[in-house]
């Protein structure tokens, strides 16, 4: 990536710019298969897709979700890969421990090597479907734009602590009904409580398992869990939206 003139703060703009180069830096070795190449864009691709939405000027633009769209099919795709390295690397290490070794183990670790060099290959034909060229020319687009100050960085992190807070007790009010649904016999029998988040779920898929499931049931399930989310994202952004345009100001 070709260096920018930050607009806003030097050391949020060389730290963007700095995410960006590990993961092209990287990712030629990493198509090669490389085990270290394939590592480190892994890293440096989940590193950058976080510093994206927090360090970028315009921290929810089109432009960026396109970028983290692809970003995380990346480290997605070169994961596969990582995992496939690390299973091999720990049963040769397993078998180098040991003084002497089976005719079942060497086959073993046969397969886990053609298995490995699979992958590889798998690795290499899914990062060039990728679109790295349109990566590149919207990471481009984001460094030109500049970044944001560390201020509105910081405001950025609190408001996802924040939010995190805030979703503690909707998490708490789906599991809470479902560990109970075990001691409410009978209950599935009642109409209401398939408007009960948490609970309702729970007693759908205790009906496909036993075959008593009434289609009234299932429906009226996924329309309240559909209505939930759909309060709990617009709670969400009412929450967030005014205050991040505020620090945007």
């Amino acid at each position: 990536m070709t260096p920018t003139s930050p607009t806003r703060d030097d050391r949020s703009s060389l730290l963007l710019e700095d995410r960006v180069t590990r993961v092209f830096r990287e990712l030629p070795g990493a198509v090669a298969g490389h085990d270290e190449a394939v590592h480190q864009v892994r890293v440096a691709g989940r590193r950058l897709r976080v510093a994206l939405p927090l360090l970028a000027l315009k921290g929810d633009s089109r432009t960026l979700r396109r970028a983290v769209r692809v970003l995380r099919r990346l480290t997605r795709a070169v994961g596969d890969g990582r995992d496939m390295d690390v299973v091999l690397g720990l049963f040769q290490d397993r078998l180098d421990a040991l003084k002497t070794t089976t005719a079942e183990q060497r086959a073993l670790l046969s397969r886990l090597r053609a298995a490995r060099a699979r992958s590889r290959s798998q690795v290499a034909e899914d990062v060039l479907d990728l679109d790295i060229d349109g990566l590149r020319r919207n990471l481009r687009s984001l460094l030109r734009t500049g970044a944001t100050d560390a201020p509105s960085a910081l405001g950025r992190v609190r408001s996802l602590r924040e939010a995190q807070q805030y979703f503690t007790p909707v998490y708490l009010l789906l599991s809470l009904p479902a560990m109970a649904a075990q001691f409410l016999e009978g209950w599935d029998r009642l109409l209401w409580t398939y408007l009960v988040p948490g609970l309702n779920a729970v007693f759908v898929f205790r009906g496909l398992l036993l075959g008593s499931l009434e289609w009234t049931h299932a429906v009226l399930t996924l329309a309240s869990t559909a209505g939930y989310t759909a309060i709990s994202f617009a709670l969400a952004v009412r929450l967030f939206r005014p205050d991040t345009e505020h620090r945007r100001g």
